[in-house]
């Protein structure tokens, strides 16, 4: 079976006790209104970014946690990539890579991919690899942080020790990267937190000279808490993109006001449309299949949310289909003239990985439209 750190990282966190690659009550339900929202969703038959099924290739066992922003018209997606270095081919490393698209189909990757590497020195946060990107694009900002990226990093080399944490880097062209000196930017918490092991998967929007994160914390010290043995939703807050005040409590629990989603919430992304918040994140309802799909929540503060009843709003594929097994951990984005909400996400089709060049471990992509 080929292993990567990508897939130790999703079976340790979304499977809390096997080896293998949250405190809210119902009043933090928006009571602002009781609208819903309605979609209609139509997936692209096939995967639109491809791992490379090249060894040693440092995207040859997945590709995934695409993150997608429009410049001037341009569409440009950074996501992970799970392969192999070039002079150590002993376990797969997840680093970042770059690509570009005019209709969010046909993508142009960097030729000189990855753009975001591990780090070669071993006392750092990130020396195992770098995923789950999101970049916010700020031209009044200086020229070389004109691009800002938050990502996860995790230490322990080839290792099931699950130890992630947020990390920050600026870029004048969203290829040539720096990583901030004093990274990560946000840690787990102590043993009595409620994002005591890892935190990863952050969504960034700036607005109001204030910039807003919300990203994924996971408990997996059984405490008697409600988080206990959960994946949950976290927000932030932070007026340079360095410093963060966390909220203080999840903002999105699983299991709340929603089956869908009993066990996990995950790796959200977050869009505003005609003032309202729109959340699209991974949900899981049990862990004996991990069936990961797309919901979808919506809030007027960032903070107060509703889980649609449409949950799981985007579905794993039929029996033969490349995303018959994941359809998860999205990133949309509003198109302002079709008015369609662009996603893309990652699907797989098999849980056991027996043959190298015969499995889909892709990144898809699905408009949505409100009804």
């Amino acid at each position: 079976m080929v292993q990567s750190n990508y897939m130790k990282f999703h079976k340790s966190i979304l499977k809390l006790f096997l080896a293998s690659f949250m405190i809210v009550s119902c009043s933090n339900k928006d009571e602002h209104s009781e609208n819903d929202f309605e979609f209609s969703l139509v997936k692209f038959e096939s995967p639109v970014i491809q791992r490379s099924k090249i060894y040693p290739d440092w995207k040859g066992l997945a590709t995934a946690d695409a993150c997608v922003i429009s410049v001037n018209d341009t569409l440009k997606a950074w996501f992970s990539g799970s392969g192999w270095l070039a002079n150590d081919t002993s376990c797969g490393h997840v680093r970042i890579g770059y690509a570009w698209s005019l209709d969010g189909i046909n993508w142009n990757e960097y030729i000189q991919n990855p753009v975001l590497n591990r780090s070669d020195n071993s006392t750092d946060f990130d020396y195992d690899g770098v995923e789950t990107p999101t970049v916010i694009y700020d031209e009044n900002a200086q020229f070389n942080e004109r691009y800002k990226m938050w990502y996860a990093g995790r230490s322990l080399s080839c290792s099931n020790v699950q130890d992630h944490k947020i990390g920050y880097a600026y870029s004048p062209d969203g290829i040539n990267w720096t990583k901030y000196t004093a990274n990560p930017v946000i840690v787990p918490g102590g043993d009595s937190s409620w994002y005591n092991t890892a935190v990863y998967g952050p969504s960034v929007i700036y607005e109001g000279n204030i910039y807003k994160m919300w990203f994924t914390g996971m408990d997996t010290v059984l405490n008697n808490q409600s988080t206990d043995g959960k994946a949950n939703i976290l927000y932030a807050t932070s007026i340079n993109g360095i410093n963060w005040s966390i909220h203080s409590e999840p903002v999105l629990v699983a299991g709340e006001q929603s089956e869908a989603d009993l066990v996990v919430c995950a790796e959200p992304s977050v869009v505003k449309i005609n003032g309202v918040y729109h959340m699209f994140y991974s949900s899981l309802d049990q862990w004996d299949v991990e069936n990961f799909q797309v919901s979808h929540a919506w809030s007027v503060d960032g903070i107060l949310w509703n889980k649609s009843h449409q949950n799981p709003l985007l579905l794993v594929g039929n029996v033969g289909e490349w995303d018959s097994y994941w359809a998860s951990h999205p990133a949309v984005f509003y198109n302002n003239l079709t008015q369609n909400i662009q996603m893309w996400y990652t699907g797989r089709d098999n849980e056991l990985i027996n043959d190298f060049y015969n499995y889909y471990w892709d990144i898809g992509y699905a408009e949505l439209r409100m009804n």
